[in-house]
C-alpha cells in the first residue's frame, strides 16, 4: 500500500526490491527497478541490479544492455568492467559477443587488481577463451581456480576443463547456477 502512495519514494522501492528479490519474485522487482529508472535514468546500482536480475532470469540481452548503461555511467569502476567484458565474452549469441573488447576490457580489470582476484581471472579466462587462445585461457583459470574458495572450486575447474578441451564457455539463456555465481563478478571478491 506504501508502494503506491508514494511511487517516487527511492528508499521505500529499494526496499521492497530487496523482499521481493528475497521471496524470489524477481519479475515484481524489476517492475519496481524499471519505475526507477524511469525517473532516475541514470542510477548505477539500479542498472546494476536490473542487471542481475535479467541475468538471473536468463534474458541476457538485456542484462547486456543494462551493463552497458553501468559502464557508461561509470567506466572506471571494477565492477563494471568486469561485468561488462564477462557477458561480452560468454553471451550465448554469437552476435552479442566481442570477445576483442572483452578482452580489452579484461585485461584492464586484471591490472586493477594486481591479477589477484578470482573474479576478474575468471573472466579474462573466459575472454582469451572467446577470442580462440586457450593456452591464456588455460592459464588464467588455473590462477582463478587457486584464488577461489573451496566452496566454489568446482564452478571455476568445470570452466578449467572446457578450456583444456578447446571450447569456450557459454552462458545459458535459462535460468541456471552459473546465473548466481555471475554475483562474484558484482561483488568482483574471489570465490
Amino acid at each position: 500500500a506504501a508502494l503506491a502512495t508514494s511511487p517516487d519514494d527511492l528508499a521505500l522501492r529499494r526496499k521492497a526490491v530487496k523482499q521481493l528479490v528475497a521471496d524470489g519474485n524477481d519479475e515484481a522487482a524489476l517492475v519496481h527497478l524499471l519505475a526507477v529508472l524511469d525517473q532516475r535514468s541514470d542510477d548505477l546500482a539500479t542498472h546494476i541490479q536490473v542487471g542481475d536480475l535479467f541475468l538471473r532470469r536468463g534474458q541476457m540481452d538485456q542484462a547486456l544492455r543494462q551493463r552497458e548503461k553501468a559502464f557508461q555511467l561509470k567506466e572506471d569502476s571494477l565492477e563494471n568492467i568486469n561485468n561488462l567484458a564477462w557477458l561480452l565474452a560468454t553471451h550465448p549469441r554469437e552476435k552479442s559477443r566481442d570477445g576483442k573488447r572483452a578482452l580489452s576490457l579484461a585485461t584492464q580489470a586484471a591490472r586493477m587488481t594486481d591479477y589477484k582476484n578470482a573474479g576478474v581471472l575468471d573472466t579474462l579466462a573466459a575472454a582469451y577463451a572467446e577470442q580462440g587462445n586457450f593456452g591464456q585461457a588455460v592459464r588464467w583459470q588455473n590462477e582463478a581456480v587457486e584464488l577461489v574458495s573451496a566452496a566454489e572450486k568446482p564452478l571455476y575447474a568445470e570452466r578449467l576443463t572446457l578450456y583444456q578441451a578447446g571450447k569456450t564457455f557459454r552462458l545459458s539463456s535459462r535460468i541456471h547456477e552459473e546465473s548466481e555465481s555471475q554475483s562474484k563478478v558484482n561483488s568482483v571478491t574471489p570465490q
